[in-house]
């Protein structure tokens, strides 16, 4: 009886060993760079939300949606327009970019009381023609990036 509850003991203790190394949380950057891979999921451009941050680049239409906290994202959804104004119909993509400045900036003013200031920028995601425009309709999303779309930090940068 005795051996029985001191080899599950052991058990025990050499199952929290175990799941300590594999969680990372024996060292400092492996538990940090644990937790913050841990929340972060592959989105279709065009399911991305407002508050939302992301990695780029883009492979296959996805970006990989990661907690703001996490210092290597590369951009802050800051608005999601479900209807810009051309409908089924879009306008050639010169006139979509020329549009995405208003809105995008115009979103951000309202939201925020201020236009985007240096050495940040905007990047817009629209949706392509054919299918894509069918079934997302003209929405466009808006999102802060910073110089040279490289890792921002950590937080959110909309009130810098």
């Amino acid at each position: 009886m005795f051996r029985a509850r001191s080899r599950t003991a052991i058990g025990v203790a050499v199952g929290i060993a175990v799941a300590v190394v594999v969680l990372g949380a024996g060292t400092e950057a492996g538990g940090a760079t644990l937790r913050l891979s841990l929340h972060s999921r592959s989105v279709f451009y065009l399911g991305l939300k407002a508050g939302e941050c992301a990695r780029l680049p883009m492979k296959h239409k996805h970006l990989r949606v990661v907690p703001c906290r996490n210092p290597r994202h590369e951009l802050e959804v800051f608005a999601v327009d479900q209807h810009v104004g051309w409908g089924l119909d879009e306008p050639p993509h010169r006139i979509v970019v020329r549009l995405s400045f208003t809105v995008c900036n115009n979103a951000f003013l309202q939201r925020f009381r201020r236009v985007i200031q240096q050495p940040y920028g905007y990047i817009a995601y629209w949706p392509d023609p054919g299918a894509e425009n069918r079934k997302y309709g003209d929405r466009m999303i808006c999102a802060l990036v910073g110089p040279g779309k490289r890792p921002m930090g950590p937080g959110t940068h909309f009130h810098t």
